[in-house]
């Protein structure tokens, strides 16, 4: 008994006066809880009893104090009050800080943001200021120039202390003419496509040379200029080439936009008045030149026909590719030939018509009876825009082994941008046809564009012959779920102007195909205004095309503007 402390033993009335006063704490601590509940104010605790101070953002929260309580285990979570009018000042740290975290998951706004109403559709605002992606100089190193270089591809020189203005003066080039541009800082060059699929590759090389003696500044080390041929039309790309030069030597070019000498697709469309202009211009030389016997008897046979020969002659060439199915070359040649055919550039009034009219409505000139090769190139086209591949095309390279298909892994024989689409419908073919499908959908995406500007350029003439716009549209979509395996045009136009940021050609031609069939067709008008999905398409085309792509970036403004209308 002596082993134990006598300050350890407790009587009864102890342990009754120990439970009297911690049922004391209980009562007051569930008045206090209470009171707060209730709003009504109690005083704070003893500032001894606070063991860590308020952040200062909190501060100024009435009743907002940290306790030494010791608390559960929870999982984090965000809790954000609507403040009131006496507290709206109180929290605009809390949102600033919030705001912060939320912007990369919000949605781009354009203009007034237009919630809850589907309908509405805010005016877009363009930048009071041009926006343009470039290089970073403080990321630029120029390496030296090999010596096995040949000196002839070298397009300009110049001293190092211009190379920012070159690259500045560039920059903006290729986004008045609508080059898609992958920058590379080390070694300083950038892989150009443009909308006509043409692919350059334009690099920078330090010369041993400077501009006066060797021991002199290193800013005035000569830099030269090469841009290179890497694919596509060798003309179209002489004329990017120059244009980029000139932007490089600080010569101001009239012709600023790609459209301007580039392409009918791919810019302003020509009117009415001013193809027939022409085509009396071409009548009255034919005229001129047919009273000498001398030209009249050295004149091409096809030169004699008359409009409607050509337009059936056009027809007949091209079904007869289309009889070769196994030949991937000759389907080049009819989407080659088609926009050739439709463009009002290149070819006169009736027979772009006619052209249109095949794509369009699978229909020959009357009195030709050429209809059912007219709805074979109608389906030809379609098809590849819904599947990018042909019925029968996987029987051809069913015997290809997975060894075999990837022979060819030079990675410079891929193209610059491939478009980011679902691989999984792709599964079992070669990359080689992947991506020369991937082309002929481009050219296809052009056709379509071009026959449809077509269309809208003769409205009044058309329309004279009974054709009636709105059904052409109507016609145009149910053919092509037909010949698509039931997919929708609609959404392969969309799908391209989601994805307009890895391919900017494509996302600006489906723009313009949604915007022509849009103004035809007050019910794809409306379907595009009900659809969220749309919406947020055609603002990240327009942002998108406002750093890097200016026929882009007016496009999907002309197409946002329409909806809305």
């Amino acid at each position: 008994m002596s082993s134990f402390n006598n300050e350890s033993i407790q009587t009864p009335q102890d342990e009754e006066d120990e439970i009297k006063r911690q049922q004391q704490q209980e009562e007051q601590s569930r008045r206090r809880r209470g009171g707060r509940r209730a709003g009504v104010g109690t005083s704070l605790p003893d500032a001894n009893s606070v063991q860590t101070a308020p952040p200062a953002s909190l501060s100024r929260y009435a009743g907002g104090q940290f306790r030494a309580v010791k608390m559960q285990d929870r999982e984090p979570v965000l809790l954000r009050a609507e403040p009131t009018a006496n507290s709206k000042s109180s929290f605009a740290g809390l949102e600033s800080e919030m705001m912060s975290s939320e912007m990369m998951l919000e949605k781009p706004r354009l203009g007034d943001d237009a919630k809850g109403n589907p309908y509405d559709w805010a005016p877009l605002v363009k930048p009071v200021d041009e926006r343009c992606n470039g290089w970073d100089m403080s990321l630029v190193q120029v390496h030296e120039l090999p010596l096995y270089f040949p000196k002839s591809s070298l397009n300009y020189d110049f001293e190092m202390s211009q190379l920012e203005d070159v690259l500045t003066r560039i920059s903006y080039k290729l986004r008045s003419l609508s080059i898609q541009a992958d920058l590379c800082h080390s070694p300083l060059s950038a892989k150009l496509q443009t909308c006509e699929n043409v692919e350059l590759y334009l690099v920078f090389f330090l010369e041993r040379k400077t501009r006066k003696n060797a021991n002199a500044d290193p800013s005035t080390r000569v830099v030269s200029m090469s841009v290179q041929h890497h694919k596509g039309d060798q003309m179209i790309s002489k004329q990017y080439v120059d244009q980029l030069v000139e932007a490089a030597k600080g010569v101001d070019t009239e012709e600023s936009g790609a459209g301007a000498k580039l392409g009918f697709a791919f810019g302003r469309p020509p009117s009415a008045e001013s193809v027939q202009a022409m085509e009396k211009l071409i009548e009255r030389i034919v005229d001129d030149s047919s009273k000498s016997e001398e030209i009249a008897s050295m004149a091409h046979p096809t030169f004699k026909q008359s409009p409607e020969d050509l337009a059936k002659t056009a027809i007949r060439d091209i079904h007869s590719w289309l009889e070769f199915p196994k030949r991937l070359d000759l389907r080049r040649n009819v989407l080659e030939y088609l926009t050739f055919m439709t463009d009002l550039t290149r070819t006169l009034k009736s027979t772009a018509i006619a052209g249109s009219l095949v794509v369009l409505q699978g229909k020959a000139p009357a009195g030709s009876g050429m209809d059912d090769e007219a709805k074979v190139i109608q389906s030809f086209v379609l098809t590849v825009l819904q599947n990018r591949e042909l019925p029968g095309d996987r029987d051809m390279f069913e015997g290809f082994s997975p060894s075999t298909k990837d022979q060819d892994n030079d990675i410079e024989m891929r193209p610059y941008f491939p478009e980011e689409i679902d691989s999984s419908s792709r599964d079992g073919l070669p990359h080689f046809y992947v991506e020369y499908m991937n082309e002929l959908f481009h050219m296809a995406l052009q056709v379509l564009v071009q026959s449809l500007e077509v269309v809208a350029c003769f409205r009044n003439d058309l329309t004279s012959q009974g054709w009636d716009l709105t059904e052409m549209a109507k016609h145009i979509f149910v053919t092509a779920s037909q010949v698509g395996d039931s997919k929708d045009l609609y959404s392969v136009l969309l799908g391209c102007v989601g994805r307009a940021e890895t391919k900017l050609a494509n996302g600006y031609l489906a723009c313009k195909a949604l915007r022509l069939l849009a103004m035809a067709s007050p019910g794809l008008k409306e379907r595009l205004k009900l659809d969220e999905n749309a919406k947020l398409s055609i603002s990240n085309a327009y942002q998108v095309g406002q750093t890097c792509h200016s026929l882009l970036q007016d496009e999907s403004y002309q197409l946002w503007e329409t909806v809305r209308q």
